[in-house]
């Protein structure tokens, strides 16, 4: 997968805002139908809410493995409406092409 330029120093991998390339059935939501929890695409956003706080864990996991190439961007922006506290957690790996390893470091967003 390649980003979508959008100017010389921008790109958009995750076209949210689109629901004809929005990524969102590409994803694996964890089930939360005990808390209320709903995730769907709408006309330009994905909408996720849930009515009440979970018995333990997260209110929403949601993942998507794919690889991006990132060549030539050097930052990362996320950009998330959610209620506070909200944590968001990213688990980048990243693929040495001299050696065919990997390596993972974990961030965490907030």
């Amino acid at each position: 997968m390649k980003p979508t330029p959008i100017n010389m120093a921008e790109a958009i991998f995750e076209p949210f805002w689109d629901p004809q390339l929005s990524g969102l059935k590409h994803r694996t939501v964890e089930p939360g139908a005990e808390h209320g929890l709903e995730v769907s695409q709408f006309w330009c956003w994905v909408n996720f809410e849930w009515a009440r706080k979970p018995a333990t864990g997260p209110a929403l996991r949601m993942w998507r493995r794919f690889d991006l190439d990132c060549t030539g961007y050097d930052h990362l922006l996320i950009s998330v409406m959610a209620p506070m506290p909200t944590a968001w957690w990213l688990r980048p790996v990243r693929r040495l092409a001299r050696e065919g390893e990997h390596s993972a470091e974990v961030w965490k967003l907030l």
